[in-house]
């Protein structure tokens, strides 16, 4: 994100001007509090001409059901989201709630980010919320079936082919398989059959005296 936009004038994109809005001649929105934008845009640019924004249809929020726009992100409290990311990239030039909302108007202001911040947008369908409960959403866009179409591909098999491992001392020790005799631990009182290597390293095994434990250099050896 390099920047926000208080009071944005919104040029509207040509599918939406093609398909909407030229029956109403209207290409432009100057900016106001019924702009489609609301009052406050988050520009981070790419290829897809996607932002955040303020809304001029608040009430939606209040539907379970959000996909309604044509791909920007409609941000429910955008004040207060401005506030903490000015906070961030403008820590010393106090932009609070209410000096943003005191610049609202008629004409654009662009508040530039001297620091850009990334933007990593995720599309989740189930996720676990707040109380640990699992929960799941529509898939609006129709993403999990192709994502699941290529789980059950023929792409699988591949992943289910099982990797030959050769054996090896380090993988004998690993499995405390006896090496020529020994006893797994370098003939300190551990039997063939006795614990494997983690249950050698952090304790569970009581047969025969453990090896003590070497402080040095404030690292456990």
């Amino acid at each position: 994100m390099k920047s926000i936009t208080i009071n944005p004038t919104w040029n509207v994109p040509d599918s939406i001007a093609a398909n909407e809005y030229l029956p109403l001649l209207q290409l432009s929105q100057p900016p106001g509090e019924q702009n489609a934008l609301g009052q406050l845009r988050f520009n981070f640019p790419n290829k897809f001409l996607v932002y955040q924004h303020d809304s001029n249809q608040k009430y939606l929020f209040a539907k379970e059901r959000r996909a309604e726009s044509h791909g920007c992100m409609r941000v429910q409290d955008p004040v207060k989201y401005a506030e903490v990311l000015l906070s961030m990239v403008r820590p010393s030039e106090g932009y609070s709630q209410d000096r943003i909302r005191r610049m609202f108007g008629e004409n654009e202001i662009d508040i530039p980010f001297p620091n850009l911040i990334p933007v990593h947008l995720t599309y989740q369908t189930a996720f676990v919320d707040d109380r640990g409960n699992l929960e799941f959403r529509e898939d609006v866009y129709g993403r999990d079936q192709a994502l699941l179409a290529i789980l059950r591909g023929a792409d699988r098999k591949v992943a289910d082919i099982p990797v030959q491992r050769h054996d090896s001392p380090i993988r004998r020790q690993l499995l405390a398989i006896p090496d020529n005799g020994g006893d797994g631990w370098g003939g300190r009182g551990y039997s063939a059959g006795g614990p494997n290597f983690f249950t050698q390293l952090f304790g569970g095994w009581s047969r025969g005296p453990r090896p003590p434990v070497v402080q040095r250099r404030g690292v456990y050896q």
